[in-house]
């Protein structure tokens, strides 16, 4: 997206370690146009953060064509506030914005001015 620089002093995270036991499937491998649900998110952050930090509940995730570093939770099975610890903890800036994996409707002109709100 034009005119939007990289936010340098905040890490982006994406939450994608849940069992999506509600949804019966997972859902970081859902499809909107065509596209991964996981894939657009990290790659909307991707136009932002020059960290993304993609945490999940297994190691080998699949993930060497997105532009993350692949983390597990540090505490299993404790959810969001878990992964959220996770992902501030890994993370190498003072900042972190974070998402779910399941939000492919992400904007990154309003991510940037979020993040850069007085």
């Amino acid at each position: 997206m034009a005119n939007i620089k990289k936010l340098t002093n905040i890490s982006g995270v994406v939450l994608a370690g849940g069992q999506s036991r509600r949804m019966g499937k997972d859902k970081r491998n859902l499809e909107w146009g065509g596209t991964k649900f996981l894939d657009k998110v990290c790659f909307t952050l991707g136009e932002l953060f020059d960290e993304i930090i993609l945490v999940t509940a297994i190691e080998d995730y699949p993930c060497g064509h997105l532009p993350v570093r692949l983390v597990t939770d540090a505490i299993p099975h404790s959810g969001s506030l878990g992964g959220m610890f996770t992902g501030i903890k890994e993370a190498s800036h003072p900042s972190v914005f974070v998402v779910a994996c399941d939000m492919p409707f992400l904007n990154s002109f309003v991510i940037s001015r979020l993040c850069t709100m007085p």
